[in-house]
């Protein structure tokens, strides 16, 4: 399946009357990228899209085509999840709560050894998330200090902070994680 990020990106945008240089400051991702992204030259990071979304008012799943204020009960059956891959093969996302209106969602984190999901650019966003190992084994970083989780150790955090996931063994780590308010 084809999804066209660029163009809904440039559509929100210009609806919004932004122009590229005003959300590559409230995104703190580069006008030039951005300018790439809109124009389908590069298909951005999961972190990258997530940055722009939020600067958007969006979630990911909206330039997924999948958002809807209508859905009251959304069923997502096994292989349907949305796959988000990461940049330079160090993972990826699955989005286990697709769509709808909804105020928590759950991904499914897939980290390979030795990845991160930016190991140089930890994340902040409003509100909080939990995690739970179910398979390998993964580090947290919130706010410099780490946190060493094995399968069937779970973590709750802020999301104000920043934080971030490493893989630092030479083993696949899969978790799957809950965020309040929803960011994809």
């Amino acid at each position: 399946m084809n999804f066209d990020i660029g163009t809904k990106i440039r559509e929100v945008r210009k609806a919004k009357k932004l122009s590229i240089a005003a959300l590559s400051k409230l995104s703190d991702v580069s006008e030039g990228m951005i300018s790439q992204i809109e124009r389908n030259i590069v298909v951005p990071s999961a972190v990258v899209l997530w940055k722009i979304a939020r600067a958007l008012d969006r979630s990911v799943s909206y330039f997924f085509g999948e958002e809807s204020l209508e859905d009251n009960v959304v069923l997502c059956k096994k292989g349907e999840h949305k796959r988000i891959d990461r940049s330079n093969e160090k993972g990826y996302f699955e989005l286990l709560t697709p769509k709808g209106k909804r105020q928590i969602e759950m991904i499914k984190v897939i980290i390979y050894p030795g990845a991160s999901n930016d190991k140089n650019n930890p994340v902040m966003h409003t509100g909080e998330e939990c995690g739970i190992v179910i398979q390998g084994k993964l580090t947290v970083e919130v706010s410099n200090k780490k946190y060493y989780l094995e399968e069937g150790d779970s973590i709750q955090f802020d999301s104000n902070l920043p934080h971030q996931y490493l893989n630092e063994s030479d083993e696949l780590s899969e978790s799957i994680w809950a965020e309040q308010p929803y960011t994809w």
